[in-house]
């Protein structure tokens, strides 16, 4: 390991991450964003143990974590 990877791992960085496309909405406004890259934080089981993903969409919330429900074929965010 060099000196970079080592800084890398330290400050937390990992190129190494897992993302994955997924379709961003708001349903209250009924507005849709598109597609958009995200990285995939975790998994996670919603109140009726379906499963959801955490992730982090760049520009969207602020970087701060959303989260993901399969509807319809396809992993969406609703930000509503």
């Amino acid at each position: 390991m060099n000196d970079l990877d080592t800084l890398k791992r330290i400050a937390g960085i990992n190129e190494d991450q897992q993302t994955m496309k997924v379709k961003v909405v708001n349903s209250g406004y009924k507005t849709d964003m598109g597609i958009k890259d995200a990285v995939i934080l975790g998994q996670e089981l919603d109140m009726n143990m379906k499963p959801i993903l955490k992730l982090r969409i760049k520009d969207i919330n602020l970087g701060d974590p959303v989260y993901a429900n399969f509807r319809n074929g396809e992993w969406i965010v609703d930000m509503d």
